[in-house]
């Protein structure tokens, strides 16, 4: 199943920025994975 990322206001390295300041760990892997398919890495590469 393919999802469309429509929100594109945040770039990678903000996200990137916000995983390094951020406390909550689960937040932070989503983040981070979304920073990973933004940057065109294969999904199941970058999912937690």
């Amino acid at each position: 199943m393919a999802v469309e990322i429509t929100r594109t206001c945040y770039p990678p390295a903000v996200l990137c920025e916000a995983v390094v300041q951020s406390s909550d760990a689960k937040a932070a892997r989503r983040m981070l994975a979304i920073a990973l398919v933004l940057e065109g890495v294969d999904r199941r590469l970058s999912a937690p």
